[in-house]
């Protein structure tokens, strides 16, 4: 097979870039590690439709945040990926797949783990009262595909925990948003998030 020809190498990797999405969300369990830079990339001529209204279930335990569902390419059409709960994890954040316009082509970057990195000045918020669980949150529609929602979270104000709902943020070109969670460090609890880097 000459793989030289630039049609048969963008569909050879839309089918191995979405294979490789169907897998991961197939997994019961969070992804394994990988590497910042080790990200499939797929290509798709129409734009994505907006994404759909989910409803989160209760989550499984504190330290769970919502990952919103997305729209993946078969090759043909776009399919719904539905969104999930996930674990977090100490000090990495998982960057959600999205959809991004490049040279008139919509490119696809899947879900990836990547190390938080707080800017200077950012104050780390430990607490040993463990939050309570997220509430359930109706997402309403996005303003744009190039919006990805922002779960709600538990705000530690040094007495209490009160919660601050979602909402929508923009993406940002060559950045990425660490999401507010709570994760557990030792017998204490670990507030990461809420910036971008």
């Amino acid at each position: 097979m000459n793989f030289t020809h630039p049609r048969r190498r963008l569909v050879l990797a839309g089918l191995c870039g979405l294979g490789a999405t169907l897998l991961l969300q197939g997994c019961a369990a969070p992804p394994h590690h990988r590497a910042e830079r080790e990200v499939v990339y797929v290509q798709a001529q129409p734009a994505p439709p907006p994404l759909r209204v989910e409803t989160a279930p209760p989550p499984p335990g504190f330290d769970a945040y919502w990952v919103h569902g997305h729209w993946a390419w078969n090759g043909r059409e776009y399919v719904w990926s539905n969104g999930h709960w996930t674990q977090a994890r100490r000090d990495e954040v998982l960057v959600r797949a999205s959809w991004e316009l490049q040279d008139g082509r919509w490119v696809f970057h899947p879900e990836r783990w990547v190390r938080a990195r707080p800017p200077g000045g950012y104050v780390e918020v430990i607490t040993q009262a463990p939050p309570p669980p997220p509430r359930v949150e109706v997402i309403p529609p996005p303003p744009s595909p190039g919006h990805f929602w922002v779960a709600g979270h538990w705000h530690w104000d040094g007495r209490r925990f009160d919660w601050r709902g979602g909402h929508w943020e923009q993406h940002r070109a060559g950045l990425v948003y660490v999401h507010p969670h709570w994760a557990q460090a030792g017998p204490n609890f670990k507030f990461v998030g809420g910036f971008w880097q």
